[in-house]
């Protein structure tokens, strides 16, 4: 009986590893990020969600590969909650958390830098047709 349960509990674990992320996987988003200031001008970039996995354009080419993403949906998932940390060489990380709601994406973004310094940005956007 142990056995049995051994063996559903590493199917699960399995199944969470390897599986797609959530209700806006397969999805992409034109979103416009703004450094949490009193004055600044927004930047756009592409969000991709794939295979559970999530990539930011302009942070991918600064070095930041895709990363896997947590998904908690709300409403039968037509709502939700998402958050995802790319890490790059030297302790620099880049983590984004976001909520879905429909066709619209919010969140904020919070880059560490080496030297200990943290950049605060906010985020809206829309689904891109695919």
């Amino acid at each position: 009986m142990r056995i049995l349960l051994l063996f559903a509990c590493l199917a699960l674990l399995w199944i969470y590893r390897f599986f797609p992320g959530g209700a806006i996987d397969g999805t992409l988003w034109e979103v416009k990020v703004r450094p949490d200031v009193f004055f600044a001008l927004s930047r756009r970039d592409t969000l991709l969600f794939q295979n559970g996995r999530m990539t930011s354009l302009k942070f991918a080419s600064e070095g930041f590969l895709p990363a896997r993403y947590k998904m908690t949906s709300f409403q039968e998932e037509k709502s939700g909650s998402w958050n995802v940390v790319f890490d790059r060489a030297k302790q620099e990380t880049v983590e984004w958390r976001g909520a879905v709601e429909g066709d619209r994406m919010r969140g904020l973004v919070l880059w560490r830098r080496p030297d200990g310094k943290v950049r605060r940005f906010t985020f809206r956007g829309v689904r891109k047709p695919t």
